[in-house]
C-alpha cells in the first residue's frame, strides 16, 4: 500500500488537532479540513500515478469508506464529534447566595466606611 505511511504520519496530527478543538464551534472547520486532506491526498496519489484516474486509484488502493486493505484508515475530522460545554451557571456556588439557595437573589450590601 503506497499510502499507508502518509495515513500513519497523518492520523496522529488530526486526530490531536480535531480533540483539541472540538469543543469549540468548529463543525464547519472540521468539514473544511476534510475535504481539503480529500484533495491532498487524491492530488499527490494522482501524482504517484500519472495514468490512472481517481476512480481507478480509489478501485485499487482503497476499500469501503477509504480503509487501506491492510486496515489502515485516514481520520476523517468531518466525524470527530463536536460536544459543546453545558451552561451551568445556576449550578456553580455563589459567594453571594442567600441561605438556604445555591443562587444569587441579591447583592451584597456596600459597606459605607
Amino acid at each position: 500500500m503506497p499510502g499507508e505511511p502518509l495515513i500513519h504520519a497523518l492520523n496522529p496530527i488530526l486526530r490531536g488537532w480535531c480533540n483539541y478543538h472540538r469543543h469549540n464551534a468548529s463543525k464547519r472547520c472540521f468539514a473544511y479540513v476534510s475535504y481539503y486532506l480529500w484533495w491532498g491526498v487524491m492530488r499527490w496519489l494522482r501524482a504517484k500515478y500519472p495514468r490512472l484516474t481517481w476512480k481507478q486509484i480509489r478501485r485499487r488502493y482503497w476499500g469501503i469508506k477509504w480503509t487501506a486493505p491492510e486496515g489502515a484508515r485516514l481520520a476523517w475530522p468531518a466525524e470527530v464529534p463536536v460536544t459543546r460545554y453545558r451552561y451551568r451557571g445556576h449550578r456553580i456556588p455563589s459567594p453571594w447566595a442567600a441561605t438556604g439557595t445555591d443562587r444569587a437573589t441579591t447583592r451584597p450590601e456596600t459597606a459605607v466606611a
